[in-house]
C-alpha cells in the first residue's frame, strides 16, 4: 500500500433522476491491498460505521434526501477526497397555496395568491384553476378589487421536466363592508316603497275611471255616497298593502280623486267634512 494516498477522487454522475440506482467509485493512484477498506461521506458525515472493502458506493432507487457532497476514504489514512456533488432530479412534491393578506377578506380588497412547491429542477409553469377553470398562470395569481363573484375555491399546478403536482384547495369566502349591507337594506326598503306607491297609484286611477264613466245626472246625494264607497276602498287597500309591506318612508301621494278628495300617504281627507 501507498504510505499516503493523497490523490483519491470520486467519480460519480453530475445529475441523477429520483427512483435511479446510483454507482459512485473511490479510486486512487496508490496501490491498495485486498485489505484496503473504505469510508464514505455525504456533507462531511460518516454514511455508516461499516467498512467496505469494495471501492464502490450503490445507491439504489436515490432519493432527494441523498443528493449532497460525497467523499471518501482509506481507512488507516487521514486524507479524505475532494467532495462531489451528487444532484437528485425530481418532480414537484408539497405543492401549496398561500393568501395574502391572511385572514378575513372584504369586498374591494385586493388578494395574492402564491403557488409553492419543492422540486429540483425549480418548477417554473405554473397555472391557477378556479373549480376545474383555468383563470390564470405564473407562480402569484393577483385579483384586484375582489367581489363577491371572486369566492369560490382555488387550487395551483405546478410543473417541471420531471412531473407535475396540484395543490389542495383554498377557499376564498368574501365578506361585505357593514356599510354595504346598509345601502342594500336601504335599496331595497326603497324598491318596496316604490311598489307600494305604485300600486296605490294604480288604484286611484282605476276610481277615478270609474267615477267619470258615471251618469251625469245622478244626484249629489248619490255622488257623495260614491266618494266615501271609493274614499273607503282606497283606504282599505293601502292599509292592507302597507301590512304586508311596511315602509317608514312611504313617498306622499298627492292626487285629486275628485273636486273635494286628496290623498296623503295613508290618510285620506274630505275636503267637505272638514
Amino acid at each position: 500500500m501507498c504510505v499516503l494516498c493523497s490523490d483519491l477522487q470520486v467519480e460519480s454522475p453530475e445529475r441523477v433522476t429520483e427512483g435511479d440506482s446510483v454507482r459512485l467509485t473511490c479510486k486512487s493512484s496508490c496501490t491498495l491491498t485486498d485489505r484496503a477498506t473504505f469510508i464514505w461521506y455525504r456533507n462531511s458525515q460518516p454514511l455508516t460505521e461499516r467498512r467496505d472493502r469494495n471501492n464502490e458506493l450503490l445507491l439504489q432507487s436515490v432519493r432527494r434526501e441523498d443528493a449532497g457532497r460525497y467523499s471518501c476514504a482509506v481507512h488507516g489514512h487521514n486524507h479524505i477526497s475532494p467532495a462531489v456533488q451528487l444532484n437528485v432530479m425530481y418532480p414537484p412534491k408539497s405543492v401549496s397555496v398561500s393568501i395574502s393578506p391572511s385572514g378575513e377578506i372584504v369586498s374591494g380588497d385586493s388578494v395574492t395568491l402564491i403557488c409553492s412547491s419543492d422540486s429540483n429542477p425549480p418548477a417554473l409553469n405554473f397555472s391557477w384553476f378556479k373549480g376545474r377553470k383555468l383563470v390564470g398562470s405564473g407562480r402569484i395569481y393577483s385579483i384586484s378589487k375582489i367581489s363577491s363573484d371572486d369566492s369560490g375555491e382555488y387550487k395551483c399546478k405546478a410543473r417541471n421536466e420531471h412531473g407535475l403536482k396540484y395543490s389542495d384547495t383554498v377557499t376564498l369566502n368574501i365578506m361585505f363592508p357593514v356599510h354595504h349591507w346598509k345601502i342594500y337594506h336601504t335599496a331595497i326598503v326603497v324598491s318596496l316603497c316604490g311598489v307600494v306607491a305604485a300600486i296605490i297609484i294604480v288604484l286611484i286611477t282605476c276610481c277615478m275611471i270609474r267615477k267619470k264613466q258615471q251618469s251625469k245626472s245622478s244626484t249629489n246625494n248619490s255622488d257623495g255616497m260614491s266618494v266615501n264607497s271609493d274614499h273607503k276602498l282606497i283606504s282599505y287597500v293601502y292599509e292592507n298593502v302597507m301590512a304586508v309591506h311596511p315602509c317608514t318612508n312611504a313617498p306622499k301621494i298627492n292626487i285629486p280623486l275628485y273636486e273635494n278628495v286628496t290623498v296623503y300617504e295613508n290618510v285620506t281627507t274630505n275636503r267637505n267634512m272638514l
